[in-house]
């Protein structure tokens, strides 16, 4: 029997300890020999191994599938941590990879050459796929008791495609100890919204809009005749940027301030963050009214979620309410928290939006600027690039041939 535990993949995982990253990786274990298959694009398969108890320094091969960055970047990693099996790959396995954007070609390969394998006195074996037989059928079974790895984040390679857009936020697995902080935070949040007023302004009826046309409201800049909404890749690809994904579940921002997948690292900045827009006072109750429907509707968790139609046509909602709700993991962060990062460590933030415009974020202020300095890429500023829903890191530039 075959046996195939998933290290690292793109999808949402049930165990959320567990890390992922835009790749793949496997172990197959086929009775006597055990295969590391791929080996995603940077750290996380190995910590998910780590956190799985599975140890890939007696794997008897490691396989990589093409040397692409996101299946191939993970290997010298693998190696640091003690992993010495035979590598094996395709014959071409080593030729440089990019991809052409008219006179412009990005670099898209594994990121290191034989010379690591020379080194560290590694076995290289190549497949020719011509000259090997042709495999029988056989039937293939996982184990259903192996997690699957949550969408979460590179910790060094970029991942050159956007996440995929869900127009729910998914409902993820909750231990007892978790329903129970829940369910306070949306008992405190409900009596915060039931001693709230009533907004007693009458509405005219609004039409059904399409999603472009709702896409017009929430970013005025499409509507622009002077300003063109750019694809993402085209538009990253002409600026050669590196943006590395540190992963979501409502926390991206602070993955991505962070610059971390850890859930210690990124929910301590997050309290940090909450703390400093309290003591500041930046949170105030016209944005709370605003703000707080949007974050209950895109929360992970139902409770919360069924929370929104509640403080529709709600104004003067407490503050707290506010800071209760930020301070929770899974709750979307925005502008307000950047610029209490800016006060908290007196770092720079720049943020890109997908729809072309930058702005600049310094000791709690922000102003649309025209360009990212050419500086930043050598100091301690923080570029950010963001889209409808999503916060990503921008790292630096791809070198280009």
């Amino acid at each position: 029997m075959v046996i195939i535990r998933t290290l690292l993949e793109n999808d949402l995982s049930r165990n959320r300890a567990l890390i992922a990253e835009h790749g793949l990786s496997f172990l197959v274990e086929t009775g006597d020999k055990r295969i590391l298959f791929d080996c995603s694009a940077g750290k996380a398969a190995r910590k998910n191994a780590e956190k799985m108890h599975v140890s890939l320094k007696d794997v008897d091969y490691v396989v990589l599938s093409h040397s692409h960055y996101d299946h191939a970047g993970g290997y010298p990693d693998m190696v640091s941590h003690g992993v010495r099996a035979p590598l094996v790959t395709g014959p071409q396995f080593f030729e440089e990879k990019y991809a052409r954007d008219g006179d412009k070609y990005v670099y898209l390969g594994c990121g290191f050459g034989p010379e690591l394998l020379e080194k560290k006195k590694i076995d290289f074996v190549k497949a020719d796929v011509n000259d090997s037989e042709k495999a029988t059928d056989k039937t293939i079974s996982a184990e259903s008791d192996i997690p699957q790895p949550e969408k979460q984040t590179p910790d060094a390679t970029p991942s050159k495609e956007s996440q995929p857009v869900t127009q729910v936020p998914p409902e993820i697995p909750q231990s007892e100890d978790e329903i129970s902080v829940v369910s306070v935070i949306a008992s405190e949040i409900r009596s915060m919204l039931q001693s709230a007023d009533e907004d007693e302004q009458v509405y005219p009826d609004v039409p059904d809009l399409t999603p472009e046309e709702l896409r017009r409201l929430d970013m005025p800049a499409a509507s622009d005749p002077e300003r063109k909404m750019i694809p993402e890749a085209q538009y990253v690809a002409e600026k050669n940027w590196i943006i590395v994904d540190y992963g979501g579940g409502g926390d991206c921002l602070f993955r991505a301030l962070s610059a971390s997948s850890d859930p210690e690292v990124f929910l301590k900045l997050r309290q940090e963050i909450v703390i400093e827009e309290q003591e500041a006072g930046l949170v105030q109750k016209g944005f709370v009214d605003a703000n707080l429907m949007g974050m209950l509707e895109n929360s992970l968790y139902p409770e919360l979620r069924d929370l929104s139609v509640e403080a529709i046509h709600k104004q003067n909602i407490p503050i707290e309410a506010y800071h209760k709700l930020m301070a929770f993991q899974g709750t979307w962060g925005g502008d307000m928290e950047i610029l209490a990062f800016t006060r908290l460590g007196h770092q720079i933030v720049y943020v890109i939006d997908e729809n072309g415009t930058m702005f600049c974020y310094e000791e709690g202020e922000s102003r649309r600027i025209d360009e990212i300095p050419d500086e930043v890429w050598e100091n301690e500023s923080i570029v950010l690039y963001k889209t409808h829903d999503h916060w990503r890191r921008v790292t630096g530039r791809y070198h280009t041939q």
